[in-house]
């Protein structure tokens, strides 16, 4: 007694540490529990996953998901598995957009107040909101089209109808959401300039021709019995890249008995009674296995077990279903929070109706060295063999400035000459790259380059022709090149703002251990 009274004190500034970290953290991530918080964990009963470590609550998820559902409904599709998480996918992208949004709106202070709200509808009221008033009976006129002079009346005098209270304030809301976005929009499209410089750039690549000699050589054409890869090599590539590349997250292995769909019969209502039918036998059997076992039950009904399936939880990649099958969330999660032996109940796929039983969870390993192994050695080949041809080429180079001989007296060396194009255009055998570009925009008339690299050769150019640079035709062409540029930009300037913020943004997303 007398050494839990000495601890006493302990034990009280403990819990009052839990208490006052749990209210700062609640503060900052919505009432996040502090256990939660302190050791890592994934609370999936609340959330979704985070962003910038702001919690998305699982609320908030689905109904931007339901958004998506509704909209595919709206269009006329079917709102299958492969809907749902496509919905899904979307919805967890605009939650990550509308943050960055949100975000950057109150940071620029583009906020949208009521009063710009009211200016925008009473000038500019959308066909959708006109739709709504008219659909409602209100300022209409002969022909029953919306009437705006009637209505900006109403609007000015404050004589709007009681009934269009609710209408008003869910298109107030929507506005002030949509308008603050397309202040971003505009803002991120009008920053877009184009300076002389590129002006200039933008003529030279389109119009200025160079003719030109070269040497190159094809990494590919370099047989792999030059090129030696020894085991150390190999595994060592294996060890390196075995966490990134080669990990296998935990599995779970199912088999599965299939009850296939009756024909499609022009009576749309015999089929209807046959599904039904086909249905109920599913979970006749599911419950008979569950109360027994997956085998006897399957044997009871002259059922076959079909071949096992390894079923991975993520998201994305090939969760293991069979394409035949479609893809479906509740087999996996029906996998993955069951127990060894558990059955499922039946599960409409798209290729018939399915009872699946859990045989084995597998947990996270790696892809054995010998699997893998022929794609190490290809990626070692190529790069190999793109060092080999470099190397090759540029000894080559140094030995004669004949390059047709050069050519002729080597397997792998090739040779064009007199080929001709614009500066960013491309050339026989060699195509286009930046590097190339860059040399053909430096280099002068009889001047050979150092080694360029394009995606498919390495080689030595000399430049025998290049034209002349024509003020006159310029300063014709240079307004509307200038024009194209600063559209170019202000199309992509938003789109790479945004695009840009993404990557930046850090999202732990969980959905994959929840749906």
């Amino acid at each position: 007694m007398t050494s839990l009274r000495e601890r006493s004190h302990i034990i009280l500034w403990t819990l009052l540490f839990f208490f006052i970290a749990s209210m700062t953290v609640g503060g900052l991530v919505g009432g996040a529990n502090i256990l939660t918080v302190l050791t890592g964990s994934k609370n999936t009963a609340l959330y979704v996953g985070s962003i910038d470590g702001e919690s998305i609550t699982r609320r908030e998820f689905e109904y931007e998901r339901q958004i998506q559902i509704n909209r595919t409904i709206q269009q006329g599709g079917d709102v299958n598995d492969q809907a749902m998480i496509n919905a899904g996918n979307a919805a967890w992208n605009t939650i990550i957009e509308n943050y960055i949004k949100e975000k950057k709106i109150k940071e620029m202070n583009l906020t949208v107040h009521s009063d710009e709200v009211y200016d925008f509808l009473l000038q500019t009221p959308p066909a959708t909101f006109q739709s709504n008033i008219t659909d409602a009976g209100f300022f209409t006129d002969d022909e029953g089209k919306f009437d705006l002079l009637s209505y900006q009346d109403a609007v000015r005098s404050g004589n709007i109808p009681t009934e269009l209270e609710n209408l008003l304030v869910l298109w107030e809301n929507y506005l002030k959401t949509w308008l603050a976005d397309r202040k971003l929009r505009t803002m991120y499209n009008s920053l877009a300039s184009v300076s002389d410089t590129e002006v200039l750039d933008d003529y030279y690549k389109k119009n200025i021709n160079a003719t030109i000699d070269y040497v190159y050589l094809n990494p590919n054409d370099i047989p792999d019995s030059l090129i030696t890869i020894s085991d150390e090599t190999l595994m060592s590539e294996y060890e390196k890249n075995k966490e990134d590349k080669y990990k296998i997250d935990k599995t779970i292995d199912v088999s599965y008995v299939i009850y296939s769909f009756p024909e499609q019969n022009e009576d749309s209502l015999i089929y209807s009674i046959e599904k039904d039918s086909i249905m109920n036998q599913a979970f006749l059997f599911s419950d008979e296995a569950k109360y027994t076992n997956f085998t006897d039950a399957a044997k009871m009904y002259n059922l076959s077990i079909e071949d096992t399936l390894t079923l991975s939880e993520a998201l994305s990649g090939n969760s293991g279903i069979p394409f035949n099958m479609g893809n479906s969330r509740k087999v996996i999660r029906f996998a993955f929070d069951g127990e060894i032996n558990a059955t499922s109940e039946p599960i409409e796929m798209k290729n018939g109706i399915v009872v699946f039983n859990i045989i084995n969870q597998n947990p996270s390993t790696y892809r054995k060295f010998d699997e893998v192994v022929d794609n190490i050695k290809r990626l070692l080949m190529r790069d190999s063999k793109k060092e080999q041809a470099k190397q090759m080429i540029s000894e080559a180079i140094s030995t004669s400035n004949n390059w047709e001989d050069l050519a002729n007296n080597n397997d792998f060396i090739n040779y064009q000459s007199g080929q001709t194009s614009t500066l960013a255009g491309s050339f026989t055998a060699i195509g286009r790259s930046s590097q190339l570009e860059g040399a053909l925009f430096s280099t002068d008339i009889g001047q050979t380059t150092d080694l360029i690299e394009t995606p498919s050769a390495f080689l030595y150019l000399k430049v025998s022709a290049k034209d002349d640079f024509n003020q006159d035709d310029f300063d014709k062409k240079s307004d509307e090149i200038r024009t194209q540029l600063l559209t170019s930009k202000k199309s992509r300037g938003y789109f790479d703002w945004l695009n840009s913020a993404k990557s930046a943004v850090e999202v732990d997303d969980w959905r994959y251990l929840i749906y």
